[in-house]
């Protein structure tokens, strides 16, 4: 797809839930390049000016920032009184949070902003831009989900759920989509080397193998455009397809839940 195609399928503006490091600001790259300006979201304003200052030495689409904590109930509310006077064609939601522990010892006060990230203030985004987009009969929405998804997760236990949520929300959304004119697709993926992530992994031979395994935030969302709009699930990563095929041929839920709580203990 050329460049004023794909603006002509999404629109002007892209938002991006997530967007100013990581696996979100190469997804705001990827977007630029394909000629969308960016509404990019992060709860820090040092991350949004940094990211401003390197994005407009390069491209000449249109920035703007927006500080919101989606950690908040109702954050995206003030979301979307940025982007409702734009011409949004395009919306990613990567925003995550993660705790890793047993269920007892994580706080309530963390459970709450898991809760408003990985769910709630994805579904009020959700709802308001699919809404958008077929009524307008276009647009495209990229999620992005984990291979914690396929198990239950323990010492994972709000992420695995929230992003199995996301998954499947994603997914279902999808086949509503297609008849809409509206491209939906969540990505799935593996390891990969964020600095978020990376701080979230278990330390000493259990981090560094995981480690050996991810792929960066460049190479994620290269094979994820590859295959945007061609499906409406996709696992990003040959280690992580292998393992999804693996997994769901050779065990049961029960097994699988075992095999995830033993690679973390």
């Amino acid at each position: 797809m050329t460049m004023t195609d794909f603006q002509r399928k999404y629109g002007k503006y892209a938002v991006l839930f997530g967007g100013a490091k990581g696996l979100g600001k190469q997804t705001a790259l990827k977007l630029a390049e394909k000629g969308l300006s960016i509404v990019c979201i992060n709860d820090r304003q040092d991350n949004l000016d940094a990211f401003e200052a390197e994005f407009r030495k390069t491209f000449s689409v249109d920035f703007i920032p927006v500080q919101v904590d989606l950690g908040e109930e109702n954050a995206a509310l003030d979301v979307f009184d940025v982007t409702d006077r734009l011409d949004v064609g395009f919306v990613s939601y990567i925003a995550a949070f993660h705790k890793f522990g047993k269920v007892q010892d994580i706080s309530w006060e963390d459970y709450k902003k898991m809760l408003n990230i990985n769910v709630v203030n994805f579904t009020q985004a959700m709802k308001h831009y699919m809404g958008i987009f077929c009524e307008q009969g276009r647009g495209g929405i990229l999620n992005y989900s984990s291979l914690t998804a396929l198990t239950s997760s323990p010492y994972n236990v709000e992420y695995g759920a929230g992003k199995a949520y996301v998954k499947a929300f994603t997914q279902a959304m999808a086949y509503e989509g297609e008849k809409e004119g509206v491209d939906v697709m969540v990505a799935s993926l593996g390891a990969t080397t964020t600095e978020r992530e990376l701080k979230a992994q278990p330390q000493g031979e259990l981090g560094a193998k995981i480690q050996a395994m991810a792929l960066s935030p460049a190479d994620t969302v290269d094979e994820i455009f590859d295959n945007f709009g061609k499906v409406h699930s996709y696992y990003v990563g040959k280690h992580p397809q292998e393992q999804v095929k693996n997994w769901r041929l050779q065990n049961d839920d029960d097994s699988l839940a075992e095999y995830m709580g033993k690679f973390y203990e």
